[in-house]
């Protein structure tokens, strides 16, 4: 269901705001960050790296990061794997998928992961929900 593609990133400065929360609390803290930090402009679309799982009963760290050239943190340039994610997938659990998809992709292609998962939003807000599930690679 869930196609896994490979690409290169560039380096992205970012501003962000991390805090230890379960599934239930991941939508009001992405919307409202993302609104706060991006007050102060964006460089591109905004993310959250997820730095533990997140569900009903482990709570991250979720840091939330937007895009700003003048950012104190600094995602780095490598290649990634990712997969699209749309609509009814965005929400919990149907984004566990995704996730999912991208491990068995590494696995099967004998890939390691160097760093944490993130999902790039890349809809506006007034927009149909359109993401990227994406992992850092080695």
């Amino acid at each position: 269901m869930f196609e896994v593609e490979v690409k290169q990133v560039p380096a992205q400065r970012y501003s962000s705001r991390t805090a230890n929360l379960h599934v239930h609390e991941l939508p009001p803290f992405i919307g409202e960050t993302i609104g706060e930090l991006a007050a102060a402009g964006m460089d591109g679309p905004p993310f959250a790296i997820y730095h533990g799982q997140v569900n009903e009963t482990d709570d991250g760290p979720v840091e939330v990061g937007v895009p700003q050239a003048g950012g104190d943190k600094e995602l780095p340039a490598g290649e990634v794997a990712f997969t699209a994610v749309a609509g009814d997938d965005c929400a919990f659990p149907q984004i566990l998928g995704a996730y999912d998809a991208i491990v068995r992709w590494a696995q099967e292609n004998s890939r390691e992961f160097a760093g944490s998962p993130r999902e790039v939003y890349l809809s506006g807000p007034d927009e149909p929900q359109s993401w990227e599930v994406v992992w850092p690679l080695r």
